[in-house]
């Protein structure tokens, strides 16, 4: 019987995930990218800025709008890994000085193995994360609006530069996000201040595809 029992302990030793970790693990982002598609935001405003001030204007609030979507994705993420696999990530400028950051402070998309190797010192962290997040249109039914999909993966690597995870989920909305949704009715994708609300209509497809592909890990 005491034999019985000790396999059994040690069958659950061994069968336990290896990112079955506390929050105390030194786990580090090596890599954060977020694409949100062109066509999903002219699906609800198609004017092309005709001046040369409406071109730097809508440049400007572009990349407003995908700077706050990023930041707002981000901490979902991290609050998501946290609260279902108890994964916490360390700073973003960790590995400062180690990898390359953007104007936003999120590390730069890069070929991952050849920076661990190369430029991450041994022993910096337990795990590193990659993660992408893509926002498309999935169908576009006429005016009446669009479901988008968005995919989010989610790769962590040991500190040798092995992929150990490679998990992903693409999510198409259930119901149609359509521009009677936005406030007042209307979307103006050079105004500033209608960059929250689209955010807001958009962010649980996100978080959908963000809480699946947690679950591959």
């Amino acid at each position: 019987m005491r034999f019985l029992i000790f396999t059994a302990v040690l069958f659950g030793i061994f069968s336990t995930p290896m990112l079955a970790q506390d929050v105390n693990s030194q786990n580090v982002l090596i890599n954060y990218s977020f694409l949100l598609g062109a066509d999903v935001v002219d699906a609800y405003d198609s004017t092309e800025p005709a001046t040369e001030r409406e071109v730097k204007l809508a440049s400007r609030v572009t990349q407003k709008r995908n700077a706050a979507f990023k930041k707002q994705a981000f901490e979902m993420i991290k609050e998501e890994l946290q609260k279902g696999k108890t994964i916490a990530l360390m700073p973003l400028e960790t590995l400062e000085g180690k990898v390359a950051y953007n104007d936003e402070g999120y590390p730069i998309p890069m070929m991952v193995k050849r920076a661990l190797k190369k430029k991450i010192p041994k022993g910096t962290a337990d795990y590193y994360f990659s993660v992408g997040i893509s926002i498309s249109k999935a169908l576009i039914p006429g005016l009446t609006g669009i479901k988008p999909e968005s995919t989010v993966t989610i790769n962590i690597f040991n500190p040798a530069g092995e992929k150990i995870t490679n998990a992903s989920a693409s999510v198409k909305a259930e119901e149609f996000i359509k521009i009677k949704d936005f406030p007042e009715g209307t979307f103006d994708k050079m105004d500033e201040d209608h960059t929250q609300p689209f955010i807001d209509l958009f962010m649980p497809n996100v978080k959908a595809a963000a809480i699946e592909a947690i679950k591959e890990i």
